[in-house]
């Protein structure tokens, strides 16, 4: 599958018209992938390599290597399975995520440290991999594009650009700037009307996308998981600084999957509620790299947030995973009976100076449950992107667990009518609104200690920074976007 890397500047200058040339006006579709913070195919590649075994197992014991160690997310399947066929004009693009660098010109991963702080504040800083970065990245290898498709037939004009977006964590908030810095210029210079009998040059279009002269632009689809901005050190509100929010004119639909079982303090949620009646917005359970992949085959999840609590922490504070209470984490089927009776005998044994087993307890989780979230958004994204690879999207989606395959069946109908089984208020965050005891949550609660991550803890980043830390009360910060 080819991919292009830019090695020089696109420098084709405006057109002067010649009334006497027949063009071959064409139509160009381009995908533009956005890999979430810390994501990135490449360097996971380099990882599963075989010969790289020993340097990934020293890696694992690191936190600067987090792109290497982890798996494929949701926005790199989509990418391969994006229809490519430079003869009928048509081409992606993929763009690693925040905090990672891009790969060497062959292709292959650079080998360099993932960036802690760009990873942490979504800023350029030293490493150029903040989320300006990204976008400047996407706009170099959209021009590449552009050049290796009107190269095949110098007598071609593009008569329109169509440009489908797909974006995880912060590679969706990257998406929805860059969409919104399109549309701006694109609107802002009125450049619908006559583009064949009048080509007007527009420098900032042409540095952004590499298009010399007016061509009709617009947005089919724009498919994002689960939006994070988190810019700079408040991680609050970004969407004026960022432009976050959707021009509906130019953006045809717009989907939008939310994790509802995300509640970090450093990940608020920016909605899409700027799209109006051209967005769908579903919310699904599980944590936030549930819903946009990228989770490692098997994660382990140690319960307590410490060495081994005292009787009190283990009766009353939760100092637990997720910030939870042991008892919660029972109750809320984060864990399982088995689990929940092995960590009590062994913490028992820690505190009354018994011998304990090591490690300390923890739970397994699978990485399986990101399969419903991809399928779901490629059954929305099917109908505006007719060529996707159905046999690839069938490969990765591919479940076994029966509970699962149910699970996934139901969360699948209802996304396609467009319904939801949870809801986002203004003050209570998102929470389950059906029935507390009918089957669907007891559906979901019954594979959520074998499929469902819970993200908040205390791990650092560069030794000082704890981003993924949680309130008090759990609810996740929404942002109208």
């Amino acid at each position: 599958m080819k991919e292009y890397k830019a090695t020089r500047k696109c420098l084709v200058k405006p057109e002067k018209k010649d009334n006497n040339k027949n063009y071959k006006y064409i139509d160009v579709v381009i995908g533009v992938f956005f890999d979430g913070t810390n994501n990135n195919k490449y360097n996971i590649a380099y990882g599963k390599d075989k010969s790289h075994a020993k340097e990934v197992k020293e890696w694992q014991k690191k936190e600067t290597h987090d792109s290497y160690t982890s798996d494929y997310t949701n926005i790199k399947h989509l990418w391969k399975a994006y229809p490519q066929n430079l003869s009928k004009y048509i081409d992606k693009v993929y763009i690693e995520g925040v905090g990672t660098y891009k790969p060497e010109e062959n292709g292959l991963s650079s080998g360099k440290d993932d960036s802690g702080m760009a990873a942490a504040t979504g800023r350029d800083g030293f490493s150029n991999t903040g989320i300006d970065a990204k976008i400047k990245r996407a706009q170099t290898l959209i021009k590449a594009s552009i050049d290796a498709m009107i190269s095949q037939n110098s007598d071609s004009r593009i008569k329109s650009l169509t440009l489908d977006f797909f974006g995880f964590s912060r590679g969706a908030t990257t998406a929805r700037s860059f969409i919104y810095k399109i549309w701006y210029f694109y609107s802002y210079f009125n450049l619908r009307t006559n583009i064949h009998d009048k080509p007007i040059f527009v420098p900032r279009l042409y540095y952004m996308l590499g298009i010399p002269y007016a061509v009709e632009i617009n947005v089919r689809f724009l498919g994002l998981f689960d939006t994070v901005s988190s810019y700079g050190l408040n991680h609050k509100n970004d969407v004026d600084f960022l432009r976050l929010k959707i021009p509906t004119g130019f953006v045809r639909k717009t989907v939008h999957l939310v994790a509802a079982d995300e509640y970090r303090s450093n990940f608020s949620l920016t909605n899409i509620a700027s799209a109006g009646k051209k967005g769908t917005e579903i919310i699904l359970p599980g944590a936030h790299s549930d819903i946009g992949g990228g989770y490692a085959q098997e994660e382990h999840e140690y319960l307590y947030m410490g060495y081994m609590p005292s009787g009190y922490e283990l009766t009353y504070r939760p100092v637990f995973r997720g910030y939870m209470t042991f008892e919660r984490l029972h109750n809320d089927k984060w864990i399982n009976d088995y689990l929940y009776n092995y960590a009590s005998d062994q913490y028992w044994r820690r505190n009354h100076s018994k011998a304990y087993n090591s490690p300390p307890p923890y739970r397994r989780v699978r990485n399986d449950y990101a399969r419903i979230p991809l399928k779901i958004m490629y059954n929305l994204a099917k109908n505006q992107i007719p060529l996707f690879d159905q046999r690839l999207i069938m490969k990765e989606t591919i479940l076994i667990d029966p509970k699962l395959i149910e699970l996934g069946k139901k969360l699948e109908t209802m996304a396609n009518n467009g319904k939801n089984i949870y809801k986002i208020g203004a003050e209570s965050g998102i929470y389950y609104n059906a029935d507390p005891k009918g089957p669907m949550r007891k559906l979901i609660l019954s594979i959520r200690a074998k499929y469902l991550h819970l993200s908040a803890h205390n791990k650092t980043v560069m030794g000082f920074i704890r981003p993924h830390t949680a309130p008090f009360n759990h609810k996740r910060d929404i942002i109208q976007g």
